[in-house]
């Protein structure tokens, strides 16, 4: 992939032999590097970053010292963001797999499901799925394994919206403290919870016990009346240990106008990575070297389409389960259910973010 002909002959002119031009050597590779992998003939990018990436750091000789240019990421990356083919390929996938989603919207449909929210919404921020994943890189993103397009998988996508629904219970729940006192309620560790604070004790319940069983968790009947009605409605739209939700939510695919660049590249800069290594040894102290660690993300303002159904055949046989009756009222009108999901999706959204990093503002998105 990598045009050596043309090292070797830059090494063999001469310029080698001076070390004052190592860092020009260094530049040449990463330009032979970039403009080999912009160049590639490939027009998956996942194939290109999981399959045919460079693992080895490029080797030449400077006087009589062998050398390393470690430095190959940085420019491989770089020329995966300009390959024209994959940005082609990006074009005419996201079509296919609008009209694939289409097809499974139709089919879900005629099976009793209802289309509760089907929107376009555009990254504001940088957006990366999956840079913890196990790479040859260090650094990775989610992309579709037969297709190579970035997307936000279903199941990341419902954690993210299931994460806000349950911060609105917590809110729910404070309103009946005053707030210093709701903190100190809320983190307190508690011998009866096996040293979990009643914070940490209500996100199991809310993720592992439903509401409407015979063995009803403790933390759930500290609640407010309002507050576990919260619980019961999102426990039954997005399902809890042995109940399947009401909802499904799709994976989320770039609706892409024209031509439109997709990959951006990004640095992070770790300056205490011999702390983070062995932090009993080394101090948080600001004389190490920074680590630069370049890596791929979506760019602001790529549109996504974005799509959540609705079981409504389940729900309606749901409405003669005696352990669920109680609850029933919460899912009969499906119009309310929709503004509760559409409000829930737009704070994930916009507010907590999707992927990593939100914290810095990576995965905002904002209405199209």
């Amino acid at each position: 992939m990598v045009d050596f002909i043309r090292l070797g002959q830059y090494l063999q002119s001469g310029g080698h032999k001076d070390v004052e031009k190592h860092s020009q050597i260094e530049k040449a590779v990463a330009e032979i590097i970039e403009a080999s992998v912009s160049n590639f003939e490939i027009a998956n990018a996942s194939l290109l970053l999981n399959k045919y990436v460079l693992i080895s750091p490029v080797r030449y000789r400077i006087g009589s010292r062998s050398e390393e240019f470690k430095d190959t990421k940085h420019p491989y990356l770089s020329g995966a963001t300009k390959n024209r083919y994959i940005q082609r390929s990006f074009t005419e996938v996201q079509k296919r797999l609008n009209s694939t989603t289409s097809t499974i919207i139709s089919s879900l449909e005629s099976q009793g499901y209802k289309n509760l929210l089907d929107s376009i919404f555009r990254t504001s921020s940088r957006l990366i799925v999956g840079l913890g994943a196990a790479h040859a890189l260090e650094t990775s993103i989610t992309l579709h394994h037969t297709y190579g397009i970035p997307y936000i998988p279903g199941s990341s996508f419902k954690g993210a919206v299931r994460a806000v629904a349950f911060w609105r219970i917590v809110e729910k729940w404070k309103e009946s403290f005053g707030e210093d006192d709701f903190i100190a309620h809320i983190t307190e560790e508690l011998s009866e919870y096996k040293g979990k604070s009643r914070l940490e004790k209500l996100q199991d319940a809310f993720n592992g016990s439903p509401i409407w069983s015979e063995k009803k968790p403790k933390i759930l009947e500290e609640l407010p009346e309002e507050a576990q009605k919260l619980v019961a409605r999102y426990q039954l739209l997005f399902g809890v240990a042995g109940f399947k939700g009401l909802l499904t939510f799709l994976d989320v695919y770039p609706k892409l106008e024209g031509d439109a660049k997709v990959l951006e590249m990004d640095v992070m800069t770790p300056h205490y990575a011999k702390y983070y290594q062995k932090p009993s040894e080394n101090p948080p102290a600001d004389w190490y070297n920074p680590t630069p660690i370049p890596f791929l993300t979506v760019k602001p303002g790529v549109p996504f389409r974005v799509v959540v159904l609705y079981d409504e055949w389940r729900a309606g046989l749901l409405q003669s389960d005696e352990a669920i009756k109680p609850y029933a009222g919460l899912m009969k009108n499906l119009d309310e259910a929709r503004k509760d999901v559409e409000s829930l999706i737009e704070d994930a959204f916009t507010d907590l973010g999707i992927g990593a990093k939100t914290r810095l503002g990576y995965g905002r998105f904002r209405d199209a």
